[in-house]
């Protein structure tokens, strides 16, 4: 707990208060203050010199103490503000859980008819959402015709294709060939889609060859 400041602490401050409005006459304050200090320390006896010693090690002390008992009440704060969000998100599932309940609880006093309208409503946004993300994966998968769709630039197509080609048989053109055209018969219906988007012809499936 704070205590009060003593008449003569408090008048010295408003004093550093008004001097510090002039820059000037306060660097010549400050100035003065440091040659009076300086003279004064050296006409210190040893025991004054360890009394003030001893003196700025229980201020140092006690400052450290006042700065961890801060950030121990800045950790509690923090804990309640943890607290009181995940509170909140229970209270946002319990809101959740209400309109449901109370949307079943609708329909369950609508007539035939309009529950009929409500399911065909229903099923058409389904319908138009699974359509979307068919569409989505279709595009996905299979890609364009524009490598630019495909690949973010012209070298990160070169850099998949260097990767691609190093596991390739070099020196045997026949091995090379092999491996390519198996690659190709046993590649995935989707693959093969691909490959004719890109004018490769697929003749065959085998699948035995992996």
């Amino acid at each position: 707990m704070a205590t009060t400041p003593i008449p003569q602490a408090l008048a010295m401050r408003k004093r550093r208060a008004r001097l510090k409005e002039d820059a000037e006459v306060y660097e010549d304050y400050r100035s003065k203050e440091r040659k009076r200090l300086q003279n004064l320390r050296k006409n210190l006896s040893p025991e004054q010199i360890a009394k003030n010693r001893e003196a700025s090690r229980l201020r140092m002390a006690k400052m450290r103490q006042i700065r961890k008992q801060n950030c121990k009440e800045n950790e509690i704060n923090n804990t309640n503000l943890v607290r009181k969000t995940r509170l909140s998100t229970d209270q946002q599932q319990k809101q959740r859980e209400s309109w449901k309940l109370k949307k079943r609880e609708q329909r369950l006093n609508m007539s035939s008819q309009k529950k009929r309208r409500i399911r065909e409503k229903d099923a058409k946004e389904k319908k138009s959402k699974t359509a979307l993300l068919q569409e989505k994966n279709s595009t996905e998968d299979y890609g364009s015709s524009n490598d630019n769709l495909a690949f973010p630039s012209d070298a990160a197509k070169r850099q998949a294709l260097c990767r691609v080609k190093s596991s390739f048989p070099k020196k045997s053109a026949v091995k090379y060939a092999v491996v390519v055209a198996n690659l190709i018969k046993t590649a995935s219906p989707k693959k093969v889609a691909a490959l004719k988007e890109h004018g490769v012809e697929v003749k065959q499936q085998d699948q035995d060859m992996c």
